[in-house]
């Protein structure tokens, strides 16, 4: 097997299962197949997976969840359930819905199996305390600059408002630099669980703001708390919170997706994957190989909105975002955004949130 075919059957074992796999060789990292906001490992902890070619070692931390790592040929191939983040009195559970020991063992098994053709004999498990490692969430999460926090949580909301997954993992990763969560201390149980119930909430009004029904969107909130209440451990708040608010994203897509007719559904997708590129109503007609009116009508009568309006505002939403995070001055942001002119940009942004780019990101940074 060749390096491109081992890259191809992790990549599918990854899409299929959400487990974070890395590569390395000669003490290199050569591929990774991971989720949105999976960390990065260290040199110093890749020293610590060594595994002999006949076994498979775990090992369970508590802050950043469960690894696993066998070599092949040469490749020291590594598991990790980053988003493994309850326990209860010892046994590791998965009720929020994460992954949990049992369930992250079978995976590692079924992984070395399609490498050796068979089960590993034995699992050796661990509980010890990996050093160095680089998580995705660096930096002052308790930041003072409250304003800027604020900005950012309504950013993250407005994804789950429009079911926008990519959007808001990158969203999220915003929020853990500049949000505000509220101050809580180590092993404070009450504390993170109220967190998590707030988070609940929000992500419950963000999703009815969404178009979600409102029962469907109450009684996941309640199937949430209930489930939140009973635990006796969360490890991980960070990651807990951003597993609850993307089951309301979900929610929320795959109700769009059922109310859009096929069409619709294709020219939103197209116009956010090239929101760079594309400047007038006709080359998404093009792209769906329709009529300029017959998209415009359609468009309007299913989203309320024009298809102008749409491609304006998820233009206006990106560079919101680059202008609370980014470096970019506004004449960058608006040719990336494919205004031909800064003037134009402006005006429409003002036009839209009352405020001038300028403003808003003098504002943000108060």
């Amino acid at each position: 097997m060749n390096e491109q075919e081992l890259q191809e059957i992790l990549t599918t074992f990854h899409e299929a299962t959400n487990l974070n796999i890395y590569v390395f060789k000669d003490g290199s990292q050569t591929f990774q197949a991971t989720t949105a906001l999976a960390p990065n490992l260290s040199a110093a902890v890749i020293s610590q997976l060594q595994a002999s070619t006949e076994s498979v070692r775990i090992l369970l931390q508590k802050k950043h969840g469960i690894i696993a790592a066998f070599i092949w040929e040469g490749w020291t191939i590594v598991g990790w359930s980053v988003n493994y983040n309850i326990q209860s009195k010892g046994n590791y559970d998965n009720k929020a819905p994460l992954m949990g020991v049992e369930q992250f063992c079978a995976l590692i098994k079924t992984l070395y199996a399609l490498f050796y053709h068979k089960f590993p004999q034995e699992i050796r498990r661990q509980t010890e305390l990996l050093a160095l490692l680089d998580t995705a969430f660096q930096g002052d999460i308790h930041s003072d600059n409250t304003y800027q926090g604020y900005l950012a949580e309504q950013l993250l909301w407005d994804k789950v408002a429009q079911g926008d997954e990519d959007g808001f993992n990158q969203a999220y990763r915003d929020f853990m630099s500049t949000g505000i969560f509220g101050t809580f201390n180590a092993g404070e149980l009450r504390d993170k669980k109220d967190l998590a119930i707030a988070t609940t909430t929000l992500a419950t009004r963000a999703a009815i703001r969404g178009g979600l029904a409102a029962r469907t969107a109450y009684a996941l909130s309640d199937r949430i708390i209930a489930e939140t209440e009973k635990q006796t451990a969360i490890t991980n708040i960070y990651e807990y919170n951003r597993t609850i608010s993307l089951q309301f994203l979900r929610q929320v897509a795959r109700s769009r997706r059922q109310h859009l007719l096929p069409l619709v559904n294709k020219a939103e997708q197209f116009m956010q994957e090239n929101l760079a590129t594309i400047r007038t109503v006709q080359e998404v007609a093009e792209y769906l190989g329709i009529n300029q009116s017959y998209l415009m009508h359609l468009f309007k009568a299913n989203t309320g909105l024009s298809v102008k309006q749409y491609l304006t505002q998820l233009k206006l939403e990106e560079a919101k975002r680059r202008l609370i995070f980014g470096k970019q001055n506004l004449a960058e942001i608006a040719v990336d955004l494919g205004y031909k002119e800064q003037s134009q940009f402006s005006r429409n942004f003002k036009k839209l949130y009352g405020i001038t780019p300028l403003e808003f990101r003098r504002n943000s940074r108060m």
